[in-house]
């Protein structure tokens, strides 16, 4: 005789599972009963399966899972069955209640980028679950002042100006969509009032506005003479390659050989996207960069023959294979896109070529001071910053700027001719960092 119960789809993902209790799969899910048509749970206890019954006055899967859970949960708690009238499922809309929702939304529109689906989550559990704001009702009770306290609370932990308000932004955010998805009747958002603006205050930089990380001219050179075996050839040839073109980590490790033109009378790197490591099974994923920046950056002639070289010879007795195409620059050594531990691994490099490792003695120097270092030069040198933002992918200040003056890899390539780098290095043979004829 068939069964006339039909699995529906459950939209919780709560995880209730012990040796004393157990659900399919791990998950609490309800199922549909056709015939008496009322929503039920099963559920392991004491190793037999057994089914829960959920009220009938509860008429939809998403409350029915809330009302299953909350009754597995008490039943893991007491280790007896409860009554029904026990178990009372808060209807309020609250953050709490919506965070499983709003996070299946945002899980739903990741593709293959799970990052915004994951800083989600971790802002829900660490920055607002803890406080009472994640227990407000939104439609009732949720005011400027409640969002003043979470917003002190926040600040006290001490964590960066732009930490601080990259969480005030996540959970204003979360506000925007369950208020833009009609999930409650919210008036309006109390996280963008003035007053909380004034209350975050200005977002600086740990070293302050006015503290410019980056490292001085005689200690770039240093670094980019090294001639210690203590630095592999890649980590010579990447610090040089963004000291001389200022493009960002992300960029970087994005590069493919086919992105760069060695052998062109000025040698160039497309700058067209950038890498990011929070895809699926930890494949590679892809985006624009920041601001949509892409560039073509001619390169120094320092860079253009070291990366001669590392193509030649160095990318492939670090990898064990000569380079395709397709094969990033900078690689793992399976060949791999990579940007793991390239701070720290600076640090190291840093050290050993006798530069100090902390700016001013007490700001830890990172991969993104290169890119400030590259500025840095070359306004000592006296390039206009114009010139300079265009070369780092700023936007334009003007319509015109941006939209109709074309960029000339002629008057670029002049520009990067002043950075104070030799066009020589000693750890590279002459002979094979010349282009071929």
């Amino acid at each position: 005789m068939r069964s006339t119960y039909s699995k529906r789809p459950s939209t919780e993902e709560v995880a209730v599972s012990s040796p004393f209790l157990q659900t399919i799969g791990g998950e609490p899910k309800v199922y549909w009963n056709k015939r008496h048509r009322v929503f039920f749970g099963k559920y392991k206890l004491h190793g037999r399966w057994k089914n829960k019954v959920v009220p009938v006055c509860i008429d939809t899967e998403e409350k029915a899972t809330k009302w299953f859970t909350l009754w597995l949960e008490k039943l893991e708690a007491d280790h007896v069955e409860p009554v029904n009238d026990l178990i009372v499922v808060d209807e309020r809309k609250t953050i709490r209640n919506l965070g499983d929702r709003w996070l299946l939304w945002k899980k739903q529109g990741c593709t293959t980028e799970l990052k915004a689906h994951r800083d989600a989550g971790r802002l829900l559990r660490k920055w607002v679950y803890p406080h009472p704001i994640a227990d407000v009702d939104l439609e009732n009770d949720l005011d400027i002042g409640i969002c003043t306290d979470w917003v002190e609370w926040v600040k006290k932990a001490g964590r960066a100006p732009y930490t601080t308000r990259n969480i005030v932004q996540g959970l204003r955010g979360f506000l925007v969509d369950v208020r833009g998805k009609g999930w409650v009747k919210l008036r309006e958002n109390p996280l963008l009032d003035p007053y909380i603006r004034k209350v975050l205050g200005t977002a600086d930089t740990i070293a302050g506005k006015n503290t410019i990380i980056h490292l001085k001219k005689e200690e770039a050179q240093r670094l980019v003479l090294c001639e210690s075996e203590h630095v592999p050839s890649i980590r010579k040839v990447r610090n040089l390659v963004a000291i001389a073109t200022g493009a960002r980590a992300g960029e970087i490790g994005a590069l493919r050989w086919e992105d760069l033109d060695l052998e062109a009378q000025v040698p160039t790197a497309t700058i067209f996207r950038q890498v990011q490591f929070t895809g699926l099974k930890g494949s590679p994923v892809f985006k624009d960069p920041k601001r949509r920046s892409h560039r073509i950056l001619p390169l120094h002639p320092a860079a253009a023959s070291a990366l001669r070289w590392w193509k030649e010879k160095g990318w492939k007795e670090y990898v064990g294979v000569s380079p395709r195409p397709s094969d990033p620059v900078f690689p793992t050594p399976h060949g791999e896109y990579t940007l793991a531990r390239w701070s720290p691994l600076l640090k190291a490099d840093l050290a050993v070529a006798k530069v100090p490792v902390l700016f001013d003695g007490k700001y830890p120097i990172t991969f993104h001071a290169l890119r400030r270092t590259f500025m840095s030069l070359l306004d000592g040198e006296g390039v206009a910053r114009d010139l300079i933002s265009a070369l780092a992918g700023h936007s334009g200040k003007s319509v015109a700027d941006r939209h109709y003056i074309a960029k000339n890899i002629d008057r670029f390539y002049a520009v990067i001719l002043h950075l104070p780098i030799p066009e020589t290095l000693p750890w590279i043979p002459e002979s094979e960092a010349k282009p071929t004829e």
